[in-house]
């Protein structure tokens, strides 16, 4: 399943009206309401306040972006728990108000994971942060916080569990071929390597140019890695669009024809 910005504007909208949302931390408190949306993908516009202060303290205005609303959308998979600061790197000073609706639809819950924590040679696991869950099998009450307990059981892990190695590109007489830098021309694959793996990442397939599918990635070619697109013409997305099938043709036959 792929969870979008509008998946998420929508059911922040959906929240109760006008109702005042505290913090998932006790210790903040603080509230947050929605007033409106932008677009489908956000911006969302909302209102904080703190009614500890003095008249209910004053309630000053927010935006959650949509840039945010995307980069947490394209963090979750169902079941896996998402710490925001780490995912949105602690930016964005409105992300624990995107955290508190969010943690409030019906499909997703707080929790909190253990976090395995490497010395040397031996693991342990320590209490760790809050989380959000995404579980759009099991929605709970609409407005209402629910901790997740399952995920108490679970244990996250600090540690990336993919690296790019980007050193195993082959650097041959091919690239010196073709006229560019070879330093210029390594950073160029890498990005690519980049690209389809950010791709793979988020569900999608990646269109890679014709001059770059030979280059050796490792024990495969460049087009040969998965989720590299092998043929435009195969794509049932460009199917009601043959001028854009043609366009692609011609220039890799211009290119062709200017290389020779």
């Amino acid at each position: 399943m792929k969870l979008t910005a509008s998946n998420i504007v929508k059911a922040i909208l959906n929240l109760p009206k006008n109702e005042w949302f505290e913090y998932i931390n006790q210790k903040t408190t603080s509230q947050v309401r929605v007033t409106s949306a932008a677009g489908p993908e956000g911006p969302i516009y909302v209102e904080r306040r703190n009614p500890t202060r003095h008249g209910n303290g004053v309630a000053k205005k927010a935006t959650l972006s949509s840039a945010m609303i995307w980069r947490i959308a394209n963090a979750y998979t169902p079941n896996t728990p998402i710490n925001f600061d780490r995912v949105l790197a602690g930016s964005y000073n409105t992300r624990s108000l995107l955290e508190t609706l969010l943690a409030r639809t019906p499909e997703f819950y707080w929790c909190i994971p253990g976090r395995i924590e490497l010395t040397n040679n031996s693991s342990e696991i320590k209490r760790g942060h809050k989380h959000i869950v995404w579980l759009p099998d099991s929605p709970h009450q609409n407005g209402v916080l629910v901790e997740h307990k399952n995920s108490n059981e679970q244990a996250i892990s600090e540690i990336p569990s993919q690296t790019i190695l980007y050193d195993s590109l082959a650097v041959t007489g091919q690239l010196l071929a073709t006229g560019m830098d070879i330093n210029v021309k390594r950073r160029h694959l890498q990005i690519q390597i980049a690209l389809i793996e950010i791709g793979r990442q988020l569900g999608f397939r990646t269109w890679i140019a014709h001059n770059d599918k030979g280059f050796q990635y490792g024990t495969k070619k460049v087009g040969e890695l998965e989720g590299v697109i092998a043929r435009l013409a195969d794509e049932r997305v460009l199917a009601a669009y043959e001028e854009a099938i043609v366009a692609e043709i011609f220039r890799v036959v211009v290119a062709s024809t200017v290389k020779s």
